[in-house]
C-alpha cells in the first residue's frame, strides 16, 4: 500500500499540471477541454476531406491567372505570317504612291494619299516588331495579375468552419464551389491557349487595322487578344474584393457561398466579355466598307442561285409538257 500511494499522488499531480501547462495553447487537448478538442479535430478532418479536391484546382487557377503565356513555341508560325505579310508591303506602298501622283491638285486626295502612306509605314514598323511588343504586353499582364494575387490570403480559397452552422453551409455548398472551380480552370485554360496562339494573330490584326476598309477585322482580332491577355487582372481584382468581404464578421459563416459566387461571377464575366466583343465587332464589320461589300456579294450570289433554280424548274416543266405532247 505504501508503494501505491506515491504513484497515485504522482498521477494526481500530473493530471493537475498538464491542463495548466497547455492552457495557453488553444489547439492542445486536455481533460478540461476534451469536448471542444473532439469537435475541433472532427471539423479539421471533415475540412481536410472537403479541401482535398479543391487544392489541385486552386493550384491550376493560380497558375493560369499568373503565368505568362508561352509564345516561344509559336514563333516559327509568327515568322511565316510576317514573311507572307511583308509581300504586300511593296504593293501597298506602290498603291499609295500612284494615288499620290494621280491626285493632281485635289487637296483631299493628296491628303488621303499621304495618310495612307503614313499608315503603311507605321504598319510595317508594328508588324515587324509585333513579336517583341506582344511579349512585353504578355509579361505586363502576368506581372500585374501576380501583384494582385499576392495580396490575397492563400487560406481564403480553402473551406473553413468555426461552428456547426458554418460547417453545414460548407457541406452544402462545397460541391457547387468545386464545380465553379472546374469551370474556371477550363475557361482559363482556353484563355491561356488563345493568348499563346495570339502571337501569330497579332501581326495579322495590326496589318488589317492600318488598312482603312479592313480596320473592322483588325479591331475584332485585337479586342479578342487584349481581352484574353488582361482578363486575369480583372478576375484577380474580383478575387481580392471577395477575400476582403469574407473577412467581415457578418460574412464569415458564408465563406463557401462567397467563394462559389466569386468564381461564378468570374466565369460569367469571361463569357459576357467574349460575347460582347464578338457581337460588337461583328456589327462594326457589317457596317464597314468591306462588310457591306461582303453582304452585297452574298446577296448577289443568293439572287443568282435563285434565278438559276427558277429557270431550271421552268425548263423542267416545259420539258415535261413537250414530252406529254
Amino acid at each position: 500500500m505504501k508503494s501505491v500511494k506515491p504513484i497515485a499522488i504522482t498521477a494526481t499531480m500530473l493530471l493537475l499540471v498538464i491542463p495548466l501547462t497547455f492552457a495557453e495553447e488553444e489547439t492542445s487537448c486536455s481533460l478540461s477541454n476534451l469536448g471542444n478538442c473532439i469537435r475541433t479535430k472532427l471539423f479539421e478532418g471533415i475540412l481536410a476531406v472537403l479541401n482535398a479536391p479543391t487544392i489541385p484546382l486552386l493550384s491550376a487557377v493560380k497558375t493560369l491567372l499568373t503565368t505568362s503565356a508561352v509564345i516561344e513555341s509559336f514563333k516559327p508560325i509568327w515568322q511565316i505570317i510576317v514573311y507572307i505579310l511583308s509581300i504586300f508591303y511593296g504593293l501597298l506602298l506602290l498603291y499609295s504612291g500612284i494615288k499620290f501622283i494621280i491626285s493632281g491638285y485635289s487637296p483631299e486626295q493628296r491628303e488621303f494619299a499621304k495618310e495612307w502612306m503614313m499608315n503603311i509605314i507605321i504598319m510595317i514598323v508594328f508588324v515587324q516588331s509585333s513579336y517583341f511588343l506582344y511579349s512585353i504586353l504578355n509579361d505586363l499582364a502576368s506581372n500585374i495579375s501576380i501583384g494582385v494575387i499576392g495580396m490575397i490570403n492563400p487560406d481564403f480559397f480553402l473551406a473553413t468552419a468555426t461552428d456547426s452552422g458554418s460547417m453545414g453551409v460548407t457541406l452544402i455548398l462545397q460541391i457547387p464551389y468545386i464545380a465553379m472551380l472546374l469551370i474556371s480552370v477550363i475557361m482559363l485554360a482556353v484563355r491561356y491557349l488563345l493568348v499563346s496562339a495570339g502571337i501569330f494573330l497579332f501581326p495579322i490584326a495590326l496589318f488589317l487595322y492600318f488598312i482603312p476598309f479592313l480596320r473592322g477585322y483588325g479591331k475584332f482580332l485585337m479586342n479578342i487578344i487584349f481581352l484574353c491577355m488582361f482578363l486575369p487582372f480583372f478576375q484577380s481584382i474580383i478575387l481580392l474584393a471577395g477575400s476582403l468581404i469574407s473577412e467581415l464578421p457578418v460574412f464569415s459563416t458564408f465563406k463557401t457561398l462567397i467563394l462559389a459566387a466569386i468564381f461564378l461571377i468570374i466565369n460569367v464575366i469571361f463569357y459576357w466579355a467574349m460575347y460582347y466583343i464578338v457581337t460588337s465587332s461583328a456589327h462594326g464589320i457589317s457596317n464597314s466598307t468591306a462588310g457591306k461589300a461582303t453582304v452585297h456579294l452574298h446577296q448577289t450570289v443568293t439572287n443568282v442561285k435563285k434565278y438559276i433554280q427558277k429557270h431550271k424548274s421552268s425548263d423542267d416543266e416545259s420539258d415535261v409538257v413537250n414530252m406529254n405532247l
